[in-house]
């Protein structure tokens, strides 16, 4: 079941704002949440919809995307068969599933983890103050008006610690599963929080699949990786074929920390990945490296800015794009040096 509304004739963002009210009045809401949904709703009000002219959008055009008049998905059901055949070797044990953006247990398992990786959930990380700033301070320094609506609408999420001085044998997946809807659009929002302390180590594999079309995945993923930690992020971009995805990695690197970021994409009608980088202490290393396999109208497109804050940091960019048909794909990068 969906709750759908029209856009309205003041444009694209009174519809965002109309189901946003749909949103706060059903049950969906988080009380803890509420707060900081109500804040990203203010910053997408600032930052309204982009223009062609936009830096964060010279090749991409969203006027379709805007256009269209999306509901929440409030019901899903999937086959734990569908789920199965998804889950990488290796991760059996070490999985989190996520339907139309809310987290699963009965479909998920991180035994294999132990206790050196606490997964818990949004609500109860913001108890910390320290963390609870955190989330502020993103929402209202937000730049992407697309993660605003993430923040917005979102009514859940996961925090992903891994504890000092450990190494993660197991790698840790998580399935994004989109099941669409047949009586129109849909927009899902997942939220992934993920901090590495120090000395410690995970390889992340985060995949992307709908078991139905006619859907906008809407992601966005902050992480937090403290000295001398290595975190390795596989994202795997392969849904349906008339879905519009989104994707936000904020990542923030300390001393001699390492992030290793690799993307794949294809099959679907529009793609934008936007991945910003701080390289905030000395000896912090960040290595973005990219695949795009497109054909007849599909579209992908990489903006990334990565921001070296003090010298002795290092950043290497690789994407690569194999397009045919009527396919198109862009790549803009810009390294920051403060």
């Amino acid at each position: 079941m969906s709750s759908v509304i029209e856009e309205s004739k003041n444009g694209a963002e009174s519809a965002v704002l109309a189901l946003h009210k749909q949103f706060l009045d059903s049950d969906q809401p988080s009380a803890d949440l509420l707060p900081f949904n109500k804040k990203a709703l203010d910053r997408f009000e600032t930052l309204k919809f982009p223009h062609r002219k936009h830096e964060m959008y010279t090749f991409v055009n969203t006027k379709s995307l805007v256009g269209t008049s999306f509901s929440l998905k409030t019901e899903n059901s999937v086959q734990k068969s569908f789920i199965e055949q998804h889950i990488y070797a290796g991760c059996e044990r070490s999985h989190l599933t996520f339907m139309d953006g809310v987290l699963c247990p009965e479909l998920s398992d991180a035994t294999a983890l132990g206790t050196d990786v606490k997964i818990g959930s949004l609500v109860e990380a913001i108890k910390s103050e320290s963390f609870k700033k955190t989330l502020e301070e993103s929402i209202k320094q937000e730049n992407d008006v697309f993660a605003s609506i993430n923040s917005a609408f979102m009514k859940q999420g996961v925090m992903i610690r891994v504890d000092r001085d450990k190494q993660i044998e197991f790698p840790l997946q998580i399935l994004n599963v989109s099941s669409g809807s047949k009586g129109g659009p849909v927009m899902t929002v997942p939220r992934v929080y993920v901090h590495l302390e120090p000395l410690s180590e995970l390889k992340l594999i985060i995949k992307y699949v709908g078991d139905g079309e006619n859907y906008f995945m809407n992601s966005v993923q902050d992480i937090v990786i403290e000295d001398n930690a290595t975190l390795t992020h596989v994202q795997i971009e392969a849904d349906s074929t008339d879905a519009w995805h989104f994707s936000k990695n904020r990542v923030y690197l300390k001393r001699d920390s390492k992030y290793l970021g690799y993307q794949t994409t294809n099959g679907t009608q529009l793609v934008r990945n936007h991945n910003e980088v701080w390289l905030s202490e000395p000896g912090a290393e960040v290595e973005l490296s990219g695949v795009s396999v497109l054909e007849e109208d599909e579209q992908s497109h990489q903006i990334i800015r990565v921001h070296h804050e003090v010298g002795n940091c290092t950043s290497h960019q690789h994407f690569k794009n194999i397009i045919n048909d009527r396919a198109r794909a862009s790549f803009d990068g810009t390294v920051v040096v403060n």
